[in-house]
């Protein structure tokens, strides 16, 4: 699955909260609803007062996708929150080799562990507001049988 991480309408967004490191695992957590674009400013510095460009964080290692923004945002804070082995943990999950995967990104080719995550967690929900939307999740990367 590639997911061009852009839409023109709300309803239709996909939003990604992601993961990036460099070489000794200085992480960045970020949250776009451009995925590509994001990587690409990260990549080649396009801010050279930033963090990233400051530490030198290019490699994409993980990414989550989500249809509303709230869900998403309140995923980033959480991955923020995490200490470096429990982030190294997930990472592991769906990235095992801890390589950079936007090359396989743009070429849509995720990750085995994310197209299986998925279709396997993909879920409508309703709110009380009437608001109706779907998660993506790779939260439960474990409880899929192979």
């Amino acid at each position: 699955m590639h997911a061009q991480v852009r839409s023109s309408s709300e309803d239709n967004a996909v939003y990604a909260v992601y993961v990036m490191a460099n070489s000794i695992k200085t992480f960045f957590v970020g949250l776009t609803d451009s995925l590509q674009s994001a990587i690409e400013d990260i990549q080649r510095d396009a801010d050279p007062h930033s963090f990233t460009s400051r530490y030198g964080i290019h490699d994409l290692l993980y990414y989550e996708l989500y249809s509303t923004h709230n869900a998403a945002r309140n995923r980033e804070q959480k991955l923020r929150g995490m200490n470096k082995p429990a982030m190294l943990e997930l990472i592991a999950r769906m990235n095992p080799e801890g390589c950079d995967i936007f090359p396989r990104f743009i070429n849509g080719e995720t990750p085995k562990v994310l197209d299986k995550e998925l279709v396997v967690k993909k879920r409508k929900y309703k709110r009380k507001s009437g608001y109706t939307g779907t998660v993506y999740s790779l939260r439960s990367i474990s409880s899929i049988d192979d």
